[in-house]
């Protein structure tokens, strides 16, 4: 399954109503990330890509973790190589 996470499709708000697209605390914006989900046994091998600087990382998680959580974590290794 491959799915597209653009702007405020995915974005969220805070408590004053202003939207956040994948910021962190240090303002690291990405303006578009690619996730793919792999299900292997009780796993989910999740890959983020970079469309823009071509960049991709990789991780496993636990099924159970549900995709949000697997998005947030894959995007915040996503950014940790980047910067």
């Amino acid at each position: 399954m491959l799915c597209r996470s653009i702007g405020s499709k995915f974005g969220c708000r805070n408590p004053r109503g202003v939207e956040r697209r994948n910021h962190d605390r240090q303002g690291f914006y990405l303006p578009e990330v690619l996730f793919e989900f792999r299900p292997i046994g009780r796993f989910v091998r999740v890959i983020a890509i970079d469309p823009i600087a071509s960049i991709e990382v990789t991780m496993v998680g636990d099924v159970t973790y549900g995709e949000e959580l697997l998005k947030r974590i894959a995007t915040r290794k996503l950014k940790y190589v980047i910067a």
